[in-house]
């Protein structure tokens, strides 16, 4: 009876250490802190939109499209936001 015991066992907990080790990266997203790498609200608040300001993110816009043949719908978004906002920088 205790090898049956041990053979069950084995075979019971052998697929569950296997699942909890695939899953172990989700299971770690559970406890993360994805505030702690944030930019606050406060700081946020203090620089604006100042172009002095050095910002947590950079203002690029990446466009890409298939080839350079960009359908007319969409050039029209395009040169809008060429001409909207002259601190951005685009990278085509």
């Amino acid at each position: 009876m205790n090898r049956r015991f041990a053979v069950a066992l084995l075979l019971f907990f052998v697929p569950i250490a296997y699942v909890v080790y695939v899953a172990s990266s989700l299971i770690a997203l559970i406890f993360e802190d994805g505030l702690r790498d944030s930019v606050s609200l406060s700081t946020v608040e203090e620089n604006g939109n100042r172009t002095g300001v050095s910002h947590p993110i950079p203002k690029i816009i990446h466009q890409t499209w298939k080839n350079r043949n960009i359908p007319e719908q969409w050039q029209i978004a395009q040169f809008t936001w060429y001409f909207s906002d002259r601190c951005m920088q685009f990278a085509d």
